[in-house]
């Protein structure tokens, strides 16, 4: 299967990027206004065509990925037109926005810190701790006194990783005092389901952030960012309630757009 992708924005790098990991093939671009020059990511150049371009295509043999979030609804009526049908022909972006957990290796400096924020929320009679989308690890270099840390990441960072796609592999059958999440519940597809599941396996507390829908309100700049979910507080709040859970603080972080919430059974 060859992958064309419909608009040639900013949007189409993060998508492009995303495919290349996996292994797939780009064809070449289609967009309305730029058209006879080269979209360029990294290292590789892409051709840029004319929409009619796609007339000289084997519909069964390609697949056309509108590679923009905002001009989705009317590249889906072009398409169309031009005889291709959503969800068999064509679909959009969002699954190739996802951003990859553990991708980066180091931090910004905000984004640390916002680790270090909530790790000073861990009760000390909290032994064990299942660090969700653990990256590089540095809530390990924040805790204190004797507390077992598990990481746990959708790549092997090293022998103590329990590997797992959240989104694909579902929740690790693991069970610890404190499920540790920042940065990750945006990036969850089933986020009712995650947090249910969430709540069964912490025994005694559940530590997270979440850019609700007060921080950033505009769905599509959301799912630009790759932005699975989009709730606000309160909404992640009585996902929680409903798991068995009550919340015991929160806290609007400044450095960082969002909320650190933290849980109590």
């Amino acid at each position: 299967m060859e992958y064309i992708l419909f608009c040639a924005g900013r949007d189409a790098a993060i998508v492009v990027r995303n495919l290349e990991r996996e292994g797939r093939h780009i064809k070449y671009l289609v967009d309305n206004k730029k058209y006879n020059y080269n979209y360029k990511v990294g290292e590789k150049d892409y051709p840029v065509y004319y929409p009619t371009k796609l007339f000289e295509e084997d519909k069964e043999q390609v697949r056309i990925i509108v590679s923009s979030v905002e001009h989705y609804k009317s590249v889906v009526s072009q398409l169309c037109e031009m005889g291709f049908m959503e969800g068999k022909h064509f679909g959009g972006c969002t699954e190739w926005m996802q951003a990859l957990w553990g991708e980066a290796r180091e931090l910004s400096p905000a984004y640390e810190f916002r680790v270090y924020q909530m790790a000073q929320m861990i009760s000390e009679n909290s032994k064990s701790i299942l660090d969700l989308g653990c990256g590089n690890e540095s809530l390990k270099k924040f805790l204190t006194g004797e507390k077992k840390y598990m990481p746990c990441d959708y790549i092997r960072h090293d022998d103590a990783t329990i590997v797992c796609d959240l989104n694909k592999d579902g929740f690790p059958n693991v069970e610890a005092d404190v499920i540790f999440m920042s940065g990750i519940l945006e990036y969850i597809c089933d986020i009712e389901k995650f947090v249910d599941e969430t709540c069964k396996h912490a025994k005694k507390e559940v530590i997270c952030s979440y850019n609700a829908m007060e921080y950033v309100w505009d769905i599509v700049d959301r799912k630009r960012r790759g932005y699975m979910s989009h709730l606000t507080v309160m909404q992640i709040v009585d996902l929680f309630q409903k798991g068995g859970l009550k919340l015991s603080y929160s806290k609007n972080m400044r450095r960082v757009e969002g909320a650190m919430l933290k849980f109590v059974k």
